[in-house]
């Protein structure tokens, strides 16, 4: 459900979306350039890591999206999806460490997974202006 939410057509990224967008495909071209045993062009350093406004390892963690064999778009909101995805686990260690309990991790991860806000987080503030933080 997530998944088509995030990355249905016809959804222009808005906000920080679209400057997490350059500085993922910044990040794909240095990376591709090290790959190929290049030195980055400047342009590719400036688009990836910028004015400092913007931490460099979310874009970096974005740009493996971009070997996916779909739009850079899709591709970013899908590794975002999966990210944020991966909190419900984080949830169930952090809780699973703190009380030893599987049955209360696996409660909490449930109640984290079908939180209304989370769900939203995922799909709304995917589509409208999301890719680091809401």
């Amino acid at each position: 459900m997530a998944w088509y939410g995030v990355t249905s057509a016809g959804v222009r990224p808005l906000y920080d979306e679209t400057e997490y967008l350059v500085r993922a495909l910044g990040a794909a071209d240095v990376m591709s350039s090290l790959a190929h045993g290049e030195h980055p062009a400047r342009r590719s350093m400036d688009e990836w890591y910028g004015r400092a406004v913007f931490p460099p390892l979310f874009p970096l963690i974005l740009s493996a999206g971009m070997l996916l064999p779909m739009d850079d778009l899709s591709a970013a909101r899908f590794v975002n999806v999966l990210l944020s995805s991966a909190t419900t686990a984080l949830v169930f260690l952090l809780v699973y460490n703190m009380t030893r309990r599987r049955n209360t991790a696996a409660m909490a991860a449930l109640l984290h997974a079908i939180y209304p806000s989370f769900i939203g987080f995922l799909t709304f503030c995917g589509q409208k202006r999301y890719l680091a933080s809401c």
